[in-house]
């Protein structure tokens, strides 16, 4: 099903970019990417792919930048381009606390939310039901920390959860199907595409709408941000 919804996608946004100046862009472009597919995608040979990379990869062909994927861990990537130590992160969740760090694109890639998983076994329909279990969740990841994420959702509902903090999405569902866990904390995306390999299911709880945007170092050449 989300190869269907992304199929139209990539030639309309593509369309859309490719009608921009970016004449003065620098040539060699630094561009951090993690394992979040199917957004982005990065192999255990080093190899990337995935929506995100695909979408770069056509516009600098057209615009004559040379990418260089920096392979990085999410806490990784959010370090380096802050740092400026990188010029992108191909898909980030835009929030107001992020956009006075970040230069963010002005065009929404995708939307998404975060999810909880579990094991076929198990049966969690709410989040008062989690009280007293533990979550995997990604580190500083907008679906557990952030304004409308997970630990705030538990704490207004007075649930008392322990989180065990992961580098990556896979990670979180290593655990889960080893039973380290109760339950993990996902995006939509990644959750959907990679559910079946895992052998986890969807609970009910969803929450945090946000929208996926490259976002950019301060540092980085305007016309790039463009």
């Amino acid at each position: 099903m989300i190869g269907g919804q992304l199929n139209w996608f990539i030639p309309f946004l593509f369309g859309l970019l490719t009608l921009l100046p970016l004449s003065s862009v620098a040539a060699d472009v630094r561009v951090g990417i993690d394992n979040n597919p199917p957004l982005t995608i990065l192999s255990t040979n080093g190899n990337v792919s995935g929506l995100l990379p695909d979408l770069l990869t056509r516009v600098a062909a057209e615009h004559d930048w040379q990418l260089r994927f920096v392979p990085c861990q999410w806490q990784q990537c959010l370090s380096q381009l802050e740092a400026g130590q990188i010029d992108i992160i191909a898909a980030i969740a835009y929030t107001e606390l992020r956009a006075k760090k970040f230069r963010f694109a002005q065009e929404t890639v995708i939307t998404n939310w975060g999810s909880i998983y579990q094991r076929p076994e198990t049966k969690f329909d709410s989040i008062p039901e989690l009280s007293g279990r533990t979550l995997a969740v990604l580190k500083k990841d907008v679906h557990f920390i952030g304004e409308n994420g997970i630990q705030k959702l538990a704490q207004s509902f007075g649930a008392d959860i322990r989180y065990a903090e992961v580098d990556s999405y896979p990670e979180a569902f290593k655990k889960l199907a080893a039973g380290q866990v109760d339950a993990a904390v996902v995006n939509r995306l990644f959750g959907q595409k990679q559910q079946q390999q895992f052998d986890v299911v969807p609970t009910p709880i969803m929450f945090n709408p946000i929208q996926v945007r490259p976002a950019f170092s301060l540092s980085s050449d305007p016309a790039l941000v463009a």
